[in-house]
């Protein structure tokens, strides 16, 4: 009878280790606004605390992603010796030793459907979460939610709770879902990533019919009210995916779940027409960019002025991961703070890095969805591409590890 409590309390500790631990601050490290952009020491902390409490409970890193992560640091030191005139900043090599670590011992331990698995429950958690905070106090404007507080940072301050951001100091309700992160355009990657696990497996991650379609539900409403134009797009590139989707076998059962998906996928995209022809999240955004008096302007700005340096130093690493100054660089553009984090890493990392990181995105993306079909494993390289072209790297370098 011990013996079956000391099994149930290990397994239970597993658990807790896989969702607090392992994805749960995977996901808040990787752009959450309370913990990974205003308390990064802090949470630089829980997140050792975190490495180290894997480590007594047995979690192991793999000899493959040992080797991976020593070559991952050889490679950081070359570029560092070609770019040393740019200065070097300790803090930034740190922070993404630490972020490494952390995301190759949850690549060692978990398989890839238990993480997507686990992703997506947070994800509908949080996007549940985000819905309540957003009709409270945004649609309704009930009142302030529990812990709202203003936070001043270097660049902007923040309305924000450790749950839910209102919005800025020069917009101090962004009118927009923008959960726990920094921004409404960080929140849908995210809920695009948890909609594609969710779409691309089908039955495989374990939920009931109820359970699956309740996430599905939830989790697309839910992009939807970030009225992200980036979101949109890659929204409809997801469900044009699933449109090309292929069965892994030819038995009725996995035929007629693809014919099922591909009606989620044409529903979505009608879903999506009707609110963007209400809306006109992306027609406005785009006739802003031409006038320059819209978001798209910056963005546009900002990677035109990204690859434009990139270029200038296309070998020998860039101007530096971990440069010092890239920020005067920038300002001398007119760029205060780059919004295409794509355009950021090459401009640290040289073409050639750049590349061939593109093309283990690729290769990974590529045996991941293999079964799904050339077409389908295509478009999510786009979705990929177009959010790490939309967003800080931030907020996307912890899907680059794992």
């Amino acid at each position: 009878m011990e013996r079956n409590n000391l099994i149930v309390f290990k397994i239970n500790k597993n658990h807790f280790l896989e969702y607090w631990g392992g994805i749960l601050w995977f996901i808040l490290f990787s752009g959450s606004l309370y913990f990974q952009v205003l308390r990064i020491r802090p949470t630089m902390l829980i997140i050792g605390f975190t490495i180290v409490l894997m480590a007594v409970c047995g979690w192991k890193i793999t000899k493959v992603n040992g080797k991976l992560l020593l070559i991952y640091i050889i490679i950081m030191m070359i570029n560092t010796a070609f770019t040393f005139m740019n200065g070097f900043d300790l803090n930034d090599f740190i922070l993404v030793i630490l972020r490494m670590l952390f995301c190759i011992m949850i690549q060692s331990n978990l398989s890839e459907k238990r993480f997507q698995k686990i992703f997506v429950d947070i994800m509908y958690f949080e996007a549940v979460l985000s819905l309540v905070c957003f009709l409270y106090a945004d649609i309704l404007t009930i009142g302030s939610l529990p812990m709202q507080h203003f936070t001043q940072g270097t660049v902007n301050g923040y309305y924000l709770t450790p749950y839910y951001t209102i919005g800025w100091k020069n917009i101090p309700v962004f009118h927009r879902n923008a959960g726990w992160f920094l921004e409404p355009g960080a929140h849908q990657i995210f809920l695009n990533f948890a909609l594609l696990f969710l779409l691309a497996n089908g039955s495989e991650l374990g939920f009931s019919k109820r359970q699956y379609r309740s996430r599905v539900v939830v989790v697309l409403i839910t992009v939807l009210t970030t009225l992200s134009t980036t979101g949109y797009m890659c929204l409809f590139v997801i469900m044009m995916a699933v449109m090309f989707m292929k069965a892994n076998n030819n038995n009725n059962s996995e035929k007629q779940l693809i014919r099922n998906l591909r009606y989620i996928a044409v529903a979505g995209l009608l879903v999506l027409v009707a609110v963007e022809s209400t809306t006109h999240v992306i027609e406005y955004k785009f006739d802003g960019m031409y006038t320059g008096h819209s978001s798209a302007a910056t963005r546009y700005n900002d990677t035109l002025v990204g690859y434009m340096i990139a270029f200038r130093e296309p070998f020998m690493g860039g101007h530096g991961l971990f440069n010092t100054t890239m920020v005067e660089t920038l300002k001398s553009f007119g760029v205060v703070n780059i919004s295409n984090g794509l355009a950021s890493f090459l401009v640290d990392a040289g073409l050639l890095l750049g590349v061939g990181y593109l093309s283990l995105i690729y290769r990974g993306m590529k045996n991941s969805f293999r079964n799904a079909g050339t077409m389908f494993y295509l478009l999510v390289f786009v979705f990929f591409l177009l959010c790490v072209n939309s967003e800080g790297g931030g907020h996307w370098g912890g899907f680059c590890c794992i």
